[in-house]
């Protein structure tokens, strides 16, 4: 039996994760890979417990039948769990061949684990090059490394805990959102309850429109989680940060279409976003604009339809995940007349010009 060993806190599992899971599995040929998670990694702190690092896991792996966890580390008494020990006790049998999954960062500091030696020799080890990383070609050679493939993608566990990338299983997003984990506890110092209820009812729907609709999901699900985040600014605050970083003109739009560009320079600022494309579907979100892409339609869209708005929305739902361009449209429009009937003024540059655009016969 060949046994691919992953280990990691885990805090989050990510797809990165599970693509290097499926791959090293393609690659070996082999039979499982066991995820042995850490109680307390040797050289990082957890930012959660390990009860919820294994509920996301098991979430994460569910749909992979040769996945599956072994929490011989967590439950371990040790004051610390070296993997020479962990390994010693997994070995059943001399039939059973361990691959030890490893990465870049990882290679390059071999030389400090516990009897590495002894360790080279119970297990073989693989990992993935990574592009403009090193790998540490001493301890390649010197323990045996074996380089399978290249991993490509910028994904990591700390850029998911700090809401910059989402790019995890969408039950694992849930499960943040649920427990209140990682960027959902910042979250809470910028919103109130009620707002973070709406903000993750957005994310869903933008999540499930952009599956349908070609677009990234996890990017929508990361600009609906984080569209409001300005709403609660001081009115005086919010008006400085659009006269010193936007065109002064939109000081005269409605105070309450504001926070959508303080939403935008807080998602600059202090959550270091740097995609365009999203950061520009939370500038428009509110107004719309004569050019959306199909994110910021999402975005705009699901902000005005999602289910706890307190309104049967069904059919808008319907016809923006079949189609988001006319979906769109016919959000617009109803929104539209939600303004003409509730008798409030909707015009501005900004609002105007996403009408024009997008529904030219109200010109």
């Amino acid at each position: 039996m060949k046994t691919i060993i992953f280990g990691g806190s885990f805090d989050p599992i990510h797809n990165g994760h599970i693509e290097i899971a499926k791959k090293s599995k393609e690659i070996i040929n082999a039979d499982r890979v066991v995820f042995i998670p850490a109680r307390s990694p040797r050289w990082k702190s957890p930012r959660t417990n390990a009860l919820d690092r294994i509920n996301m896991l098991s979430l994460a792996i569910k749909e992979y039948d040769y996945m599956e966890i072994n929490e011989i580390e967590i439950s371990s008494t040790d004051e610390i769990n070296y993997t020479y020990n962990t390994i010693t006790k997994l070995k059943r049998n001399e039939d059973e061949e361990f691959y030890f999954l490893i990465g870049a960062d990882q290679v390059e500091r071999l030389h400090e684990w516990y009897r590495i030696e002894e360790l080279s020799k119970l297990v073989h080890f693989i990992a993935f090059d990574r592009p403009n990383y090193s790998l540490n070609l001493d301890n390649v050679n010197k323990y045996h490394v074996e380089v399978i493939g290249s991993y490509i993608s910028s994904m990591s566990s700390s850029l998911l805990r700090e809401c910059r990338c989402l790019d995890a299983p969408k039950c694992i997003l849930d499960y943040i959102s649920d427990k209140r984990l990682y960027y959902m506890e910042r979250l809470e110092n910028y919103m109130n309850e009620k707002r973070i209820i709406h903000s993750i009812s957005v994310a869903s729907l933008c999540y499930e429109i952009a599956l349908n609709n070609g677009v990234n999901p996890y990017k929508a699900y990361q600009a609906g989680i984080l569209h409001d985040i300005g709403k609660y600014v001081d009115i005086d605050k919010q008006m400085q940060i659009i006269r010193q970083n936007y065109d002064e003109k939109y000081i005269h739009i409605q105070k309450a279409l504001y926070h959508q560009f303080t939403s935008h320079y807080l998602c600059i600022n202090d959550f270091k976003i740097e995609d365009e494309e999203l950061l520009e579907a939370i500038l428009y979100h509110s107004t719309g604009c004569s050019n959306l892409s199909k994110l910021g339609k999402i975005l705009y869209a699901s902000d005005k339809i999602e289910p706890t708005r307190g309104f049967d929305s069904k059919e808008l739902i319907k016809s923006c995940i079949e189609n988001i361009d006319k979906g769109f449209e016919l959000v617009l429009e109803e929104n539209i007349k939600y303004f003409i009937r509730k008798g409030i003024d909707y015009h501005n540059p900004l609002m105007d010009s996403c009408i024009n655009h997008y529904l030219p016969r109200r010109k």
